[in-house]
């Protein structure tokens, strides 16, 4: 039926060529195939073809192989599978010898540009008509991109799991001060994302021919790997020095942990939108990331309860001074095995050599469309109400993690303090198991429920677990202590996983392919996070009751931190996630061109009848 609506309404072309083998275009009904029975045809196509969406290329790749049709067209302009007559040539990234057989047999049709094999007639001076990044991204990839923040997590996992506990029963600084170091790592953490979110999207190219993300990334890793292990030391050369003095020797080099594990997490988080711009292969990306981050925290864990089991103490429920070299132990494993994973990231995964180029030249190209892409700067971001949604529900789900991670050790030592100090490393153990199991679903959940249906289900297994904390001595008569506390660390990784994996894919669809913003995003979002897990732990350790002779009081205390803090949030971020429920993130840079630009179009008509 389309194809004789076209006819009817294009009488200059001939059915032969509107017949086409089966494929009118999508915006006019015109033939777009490859053809070459007359001028007027092929410069139809070839101006038709410039004009199409990345979506139409897809759609039309995806369709021309269902068909039988050998027609390929791969993310650098550099393959084309050409048809002519009973032929076929394939050129994909060809070398010097098949561009020299291509001119020989095909003279008038090619160029050798050894980057390009393409149409000298008009189509080699268009806009490359094709999807700025592959849909798929390989096994290989895939794995070397999900253990390229495994250094950070690592770091991370001690960083909120006993950097209070290191502080105050290790160096013995008092609660107030504990808490001030992790807000001024937070703040610098803060505005470090804020920095390199700008830096990371200006640069054209990195260092020496290294990929511009790659750089910031590498940097990143050289400044955790140097500064990481004196934060879970003892202060060298200084340990029986004023307490002020050590306060200020872990603070200058937390300031500079923190500047690198920034420069890592952004560089990491804005390669996904580099790699793909396909949904499903964003949620991928997303899960095996985050998969990794909860194996990460897993091994962290695990290597605690083995170190806190084997050197035994004369506290069996208490860190003590004594303890000092198991945390000595454990930052130089984190460090080793968090090296080893980053050779991997930076051997294994390629990054685009011109990222900034190929954005530019999808724009032009969208440009040229009736469903054209809109250009985002940072400050059209900022005004983007999206935006601020997105940003919200990424603060709420990082600080319900934080916030539990921080305080579930202590929870363990003051509010229960009957259990083995080996449970400050196996209750986080189990929620991370749980959340790494929750993790591998992930896609297809989002699939079939969608994101906010899943974010709502998995803030449920959130306020759960709080209930849980609550009322953990209230259920002691019917189930035993430690039991309760493993169902609800549980609940507590379910929850997390799920909500974390969400809100990552949410950010990515907001930026979509506007990834000449990314790192502003990504950054803007972590400065929020990190402010507030900085500010609400920071005043959480200033109204501190915990004292010598206050145990009744430090028990009761941390029972509604751990309670009161995430079931609170999770009850906001559902809140959040019903206000955006159906607004399409992301989506209205498309809708409203297409809008104010269908009419324009010189096949407008065209496309109305069609459509009927």
């Amino acid at each position: 039926e389309q194809q004789s609506t076209a006819s009817k309404n294009i009488p200059e072309f001939s059915q032969k060529q509107l017949d086409c083998g089966g494929r009118a275009c999508y915006k006019c009904g015109k033939c777009c195939e490859w053809r070459f029975d007359g001028p007027p045809d092929y410069w139809h196509n070839i101006r038709h073809m410039a004009n199409w969406t990345t979506d139409d290329w897809l759609v039309y790749q995806l369709d021309s192989w269902k068909r039988g049709w050998r027609r390929r067209f791969d993310a650098t302009c550099t393959s084309y599978e050409l048809g002519y007559g009973d032929h076929r040539y394939t050129f994909h990234k060809a070398t010097d010898a098949e561009l020299v057989s291509a001119r020989r047999r095909f003279p008038h049709h090619f160029t050798n540009d050894k980057k390009n094999v393409s149409l000298i007639d008009g189509f080699a001076n268009l806009p490359c008509p094709v999807v700025s990044q592959p849909d798929v991204v390989s096994k290989k990839e895939k794995f070397a991109y999900s253990v390229g923040h495994v250094l950070n997590d690592l770091a991370a996992s001690m960083w909120f799991s006993y950097l209070l506990v290191f502080y105050h029963r290790i160096v013995n600084f008092t609660n107030a001060s504990a808490g001030y170091l992790l807000l001024i790592g937070q703040v610098a953490d803060a505005l470090a994302t804020t920095f390199v979110g700008f830096g990371s999207d200006r640069a054209r190219k990195g260092l020496f021919g290294y990929g511009r993300r790659k750089t910031w990334h590498l940097f990143g890793v050289i400044c955790v790997l140097c500064s990481f292990p004196f934060c879970f030391n003892l202060c060298v050369g200084c340990e029986h020095n004023d307490l002020l003095a050590q306060f200020f020797y872990y603070a200058m080099f937390i300031i500079i942990f923190q500047f690198g594990w920034s420069c890592s997490q952004i560089s990491h988080l804005t390669m996904i939108n580099d790699l793909t711009h396909k949904d499903g292969e964003r949620v991928a990306l997303n899960s095996y990331r985050y998969a990794w981050t909860v194996a990460s925290n897993i091994f962290v864990y695990a290597m605690a309860s083995v170190l806190l089991g084997v050197h035994s103490s004369n506290d069996k429920t208490g860190i003590t001074p004594d303890d000092a070299h198991i945390f000595r132990t454990l930052t130089l494993t984190v460090v080793g095995v968090g090296l080893l994973c980053m050779i991997i990231f930076h051997v294994g995964l390629k990054e685009s050599e011109l990222p900034a180029e190929e954005t530019e030249s999808r724009l032009q190209l969208s440009t040229a469309s009736s469903r054209r892409l809109k250009r985002m700067t940072w400050k059209k971001f900022l005004r983007e109400r999206e935006f601020y949604q997105c940003t919200f529900i990424w603060m709420f789900t990082r600080l319900i993690l934080n916030v539990t991670q921080v305080f579930l050790p202590l929870y363990i030592i003051d509010a229960i303090r009957t259990l083995n100090r080996v449970y400050v490393a196996l209750a986080p153990l189990c929620s991370y198991i749980s959340g790494l199991l929750a993790s591998f679903p992930m896609r297809a959940i989002n699939k079939r429920l969608g994101r906010k249906v899943t974010m709502t289900i998995g803030l449920a297994f959130v306020i759960a677990s709080t209930i849980l904390y609550w009322f953990i001595f209230q259920i002691k008569p019917f189930v035993r202590i430690e039991v309760t506390l493993i169902i609800a660390c549980v609940l507590l990784g379910i929850g997390t996983s799920t909500t974390n994996i969400c809100s990552f894919s949410l950010t990515a669809d907001l930026i979509g392919l506007n990834t000449e913003s990314g790192g502003f995003v990504y950054g803007i979002m972590s400065f929020a996070d990190k402010l507030a897990n900085g500010i609400v732990i920071a005043i959480v350790q200033q109204v501190n009751p915990c004292k010598a002779d206050a145990t009744d009081r430090c028990g009761l205390y941390y029972r509604q931190i751990l309670s009161f803090i995430p079931g609170g949030v999770a009850i906001l971020t559902i809140l959040m996630t019903l206000h955006i429920w159906k607004t399409n993130i992301g989506g209205n840079r498309h809708e409203t061109i297409i809008e104010s630009s269908t009419n324009s179009l010189p096949c407008s008509s065209s496309i109305a009848d069609t459509a009927l």
